[in-house]
């Protein structure tokens, strides 16, 4: 039994972004915050970001992730945050809650933000979604279901400017180790990996007044799973209007559209899948919706703007 569990957990994790454990966002500013903990001392993107997540649609068991995010910037050079995201993929739940911190250091080019977030996670298989071959199979059946909670560490290094930034992070630090099924006689052990992810971008003004300009890129690394990038591009328009392109390498090509309004900011982006899974599914969408609810700080230097 215990080979048939860590083999079913073997396939959610798989499924999931390229056998990557930790889920991936397309709506930039979001993906940030959620992988790297030092970024929220970026008084410039969005204080309450919410963020729904459908991928691969048209495939049993996809993932599918809604998350609610938050930060408060308490001091000119100190901000908390704070994030709850549900990600559902095949037989699997995981729950994780995660409270941030970051300490921002001034200087004049340039601001340095470090950051450091504590995360607790519940990893819970669902034996009830099981579908077996044979329903009177003896070794395994769908009345298991089991749940365990684990902390972690994040940390993280943003450096940024009114025209670049650059991040760092680590993710899930302690390797938590989650076990099920200890009261059956049996065990199933899930140990959870160490991820690495790296950001960098440039902020150009056009010269012709309302255009911005943001390329890109993204880079993701655990060891034992394929090397993973995203590069791209985001235009803005006034402030108001956001159009994006980019892509994401043996994954998808990602469009994304943006508007913004006063203090409220929602976006749409599709990935037309370029894998292998293009043949069964459709595409993936997410939707964000984002506000602005604390201005930017002036003795803030070097904001970016919200892409």
């Amino acid at each position: 039994m215990k080979k048939v569990l860590l083999l079913l957990f073997a396939i959610s994790l798989f499924i999931s972004s390229n056998a990557q454990q930790l889920p991936q966002f397309r709506f930039q500013p979001f993906n940030r915050m959620i992988l790297n903990p030092a970024t929220i001392g970026d008084h410039n993107s969005p204080d309450i970001i919410l963020n729904h997540r459908s991928q691969w649609v048209g495939f049993e068991g996809a993932p599918i992730i809604s998350t609610l995010a938050g930060k408060y910037p308490f001091r000119p050079d100190m901000a908390a945050g704070a994030f709850i995201s549900n990600d559902i993929t095949g037989i699997t739940n995981r729950l994780y809650l995660n409270l941030n911190y970051a300490y921002v250091l001034k200087t004049d080019k340039f601001n340095i933000s470090l950051g450091l977030a504590w995360t607790f996670t519940q990893y819970r298989i669902k034996g009830e979604d099981i579908t077996l071959f044979n329903p009177n199979d003896a070794i395994l059946n769908t009345s298991l279901t089991d749940a365990a909670w684990k902390p972690d560490i994040n940390a993280g290094i943003y450096i940024y400017s009114n025209v670049f930034y650059v991040g760092f992070a680590a993710q899930q630090l302690l390797k938590s180790q989650f076990k099920f099924y200890q009261n059956n006689g049996t065990e199933a052990q899930v140990t959870s990996s160490r991820h690495f992810y790296f950001t960098g971008g440039g902020i150009f003004d056009t010269g012709f007044g309302d255009h911005i300009i943001n390329p890109f890129v993204n880079t993701y690394s655990t060891a034992g799973t394929p090397f993973k990038f995203d590069i791209g591009i985001n235009y803005m328009f006034q402030n108001k209007f956001l159009a994006a392109l980019h892509y994401a390498n043996k994954d998808a090509l990602v469009l994304q559209l943006g508007y913004k309004y006063n203090k409220f900011q929602s976006t749409y982006a599709f990935d037309i899948v370029t894998s292998r899974i293009r043949n069964v599914s459709s595409g993936a969408h997410e939707i964000s919706l984002a506000a602005f609810i604390f201005q930017p700080n002036k003795e803030i230097k070097g904001n970016v703007p919200s892409f």
